[in-house]
């Protein structure tokens, strides 16, 4: 299961492990406006990735898109920071618990997170994991705890990131300690965990891949 020996190591859990955490540490919901972003100016003359108001949609970014921290470590420019919110929405204030509210944020912040999940992973691919674990270590984000009791089952600490930043760093703690890799589809370009001769993120990327080819 993912990130659960990173989370032995640093967290220190003392519960046996088939009560530690479980799939609860994925259930991080998180909105995107359905309306979309743009790229405008705050009263201080500084450009901010906004929210249009729209209805906002929850979704579960370490469940549904493994391989997010590897497309965000690619955004270089305003237009890439639009499109990216668009699909998975703000990035969430590492220093505020409750910034899934937020509607707005610096384009400077987008700028250097980015470029610091891309430095990261850069260090890491070339085989640099002293770099990389340095540079890991120093990223400040925040981690939410709290216990979860219903009165059918035992109480249990959950474990969750706080934002969309915090959720992509984790991707980047498990790939820095379980060794798990990342490619394209060769489809649809999104990343996905590697495995041996595979070269496609679904059954679906694959079938439309081959319908392509026969055409």
């Amino acid at each position: 299961m993912l990130f659960k020996p990173w989370l032995y190591r640093v967290i220190g859990l003392f519960m046996k492990e088939n009560e530690l955490i479980g799939h609860q540490l994925f259930d991080l919901d998180w909105p995107i406006d359905q309306d979309g972003y743009v790229i405008d100016t705050d009263p201080e003359g500084r450009q901010i990735v906004r929210r249009r108001g729209g209805p906002l949609r929850y979704y579960r970014p370490l469940r549904d898109h493994p391989g997010l921290a590897r497309e965000f470590s690619e955004l270089r420019e305003e237009e890439d920071y639009i499109d990216f919110a668009g699909r998975f929405g703000l990035l969430g204030n590492s220093l505020d618990l409750a910034s899934s509210t937020d509607d707005k944020e610096l384009v400077a912040h987008w700028f250097l997170r980015s470029k610091q999940i891309r430095d990261l992973l850069g260090a890491h691919d070339n085989g640099d994991k002293k770099a990389a674990v340095k540079m890991y270590n120093e990223t400040h984000h925040l981690l939410r705890t709290f216990v979860h009791a219903e009165e059918t089952r035992k109480s249990r600490i959950v474990i969750q990131p706080s934002t969309l930043f915090g959720a992509m760093i984790l991707q980047v703690a498990d790939e820095l300690t379980t060794g798990i890799r990342f490619k394209r589809c060769s489809n649809c370009t999104t990343w996905f965990q590697h495995r041996t001769n595979k070269n496609f993120c679904s059954d679906q990327c694959r079938y439309a891949h081959n319908n392509k080819r026969r055409k």
